[in-house]
């Protein structure tokens, strides 16, 4: 999708709402759209173009420089993608690889360290 025709402050709300979906709420239905791939390659579009709209900014310039920053155990992102983890009843039957792959769906577009991604593996609170 191209993001091109919106205004910025119509990007700043569709960014702030899918981050509310995907790291704020709780329940059945957010879990569900939490872990959607599809949410947090909307979300990471949009949030980018927001970046490139504001390239002036010191803020803006790092986050273009270095990318989306690393999650790190005890923030809030790690605790909501926990919370959504222990909701899945399947969890102990999906595979390594499978597990791997759900935890960066929640996470995307943030990225975790190894110790991050093992923490979160084994659910870990």
């Amino acid at each position: 999708m191209n993001f091109d025709s919106f205004e910025r402050y119509e990007l700043v709300a569709l960014a702030k709402a899918l981050s509310f979906v995907k790291y704020e709420s709780k329940g059945e239905t957010a879990s569900f759209l939490a872990g959607s791939p599809i949410i947090s390659d909307l979300y990471q579009k949009i949030c980018e173009r927001i970046w490139e709209m504001s390239k002036g900014s010191r803020a803006t310039k790092n986050l273009l420089e270095n990318g989306w920053p690393l999650v790190k155990k005890g923030d809030e992102i790690y605790e909501i993608v926990n919370y959504h983890l222990r909701k899945l009843d399947n969890w102990d039957s999906l595979d390594t690889e499978l597990k791997a792959q759900t935890i960066k769906d929640y996470l995307g577009p943030y990225k975790a360290p190894d110790e991050v991604m093992a923490a979160l593996l084994n659910r870990a609170g």
